[in-house]
């Protein structure tokens, strides 16, 4: 309250996650305020964005006590061990050169209607794409225990992405568990990129690799490149509106699936 810092955030056994917003010196001086009281702190990864417009800011804080970081629907007794976890983390500009690698994956672990507006698309000859086209993050554990998931990702460089980099930290978790699991399911390596797609656009304002947007679960709905030109990032649209078919990159009104079971955000143009 003293530094006037909003947000929402999840507090779970295996750490916090939070979206936080204020001014720039609250959140800095709140960063350090934490990273005095206890020193794990000094391991966090802050991403700070400076300049967001005040209709966009949280009204209060809020802090959530949940079973999982990210709701992969797991017993804490059963959770991957984060800090069992043989992943390695790349600056943007190494993850960057890695994707023009051959026997190479790239992974988007987030949810297929967030790849919809946006994604990586690695040059000819680099790695493959991979969007498994799940609706939540509860059906990423089935998908990775599939044969047919794990014979696609044998003997390869397996990469990995999301919105900052906390399901990147729960999945690569899973996913070096299944390994020691498994004998015959076995990589080349696991690599994410430090501050997931957020730092890579900061890294690369024209957008480098990344094709559309990146979307947002806060007011700001979407990041995208600085630098890149509107009319291009146009061209770059593959997704269309649910009700006409017409290309539509944007998510907006809060439509969503009427299926209860699923209930995914779905397009919709006007």
């Amino acid at each position: 309250r003293k530094l006037h810092v909003t947000g929402r955030g999840r507090c779970a056994e295996e750490g916090l996650n939070c979206t936080l917003t204020g001014s720039a010196e609250g959140i800095r001086e709140m960063a350090q305020g934490l990273r005095d009281w206890d020193p794990i702190f000094n391991e966090t990864d802050f991403k700070l964005t400076d300049g967001l417009d005040n209709r966009k800011k949280f009204k209060s804080l809020t802090i959530q006590k949940k079973s999982e970081l990210v709701a992969y629907g797991l017993p804490v007794s059963m959770a991957p061990s984060l800090k069992a976890n043989e992943t390695k983390h790349l600056e943007a500009d190494e993850y960057h050169k890695m994707m023009a690698q051959p026997d190479t994956v790239i992974i988007d672990v987030r949810n297929h209607y967030e790849a919809q507006i946006g994604h990586f698309q690695p040059p000819p000859g680099g790695a493959e794409f991979i969007d498994p086209k799940v609706r939540n993050s509860h059906e990423l554990p089935k998908w990775l225990a599939l044969e047919e998931t794990q014979e696609k990702l044998r003997g390869k460089k397996v990469m990995m992405y999301c919105t900052g980099g906390i399901r990147c930290e729960r999945f690569s978790a899973l996913m070096s568990q299944m390994k020691q699991d498994n004998p015959e399911f076995q990589t080349e390596g696991e690599y994410m990129v430090r501050g997931g797609v957020e730092r890579y656009m900061k890294t690369f304002p024209q957008g480098g690799f990344w094709k559309g947007k990146n979307f947002l679960f806060d007011k700001r709905q979407e990041q995208i490149p600085e630098n890149k030109p509107r009319e291009e990032l146009e061209k770059e649209v593959e997704s269309c509106c649910c009700m006409c078919k017409k290309p539509c990159g944007v998510y907006r009104g809060g439509f969503k699936c009427s299926v209860k079971a699923c209930m995914v955000p779905t397009i919709v143009c006007a």
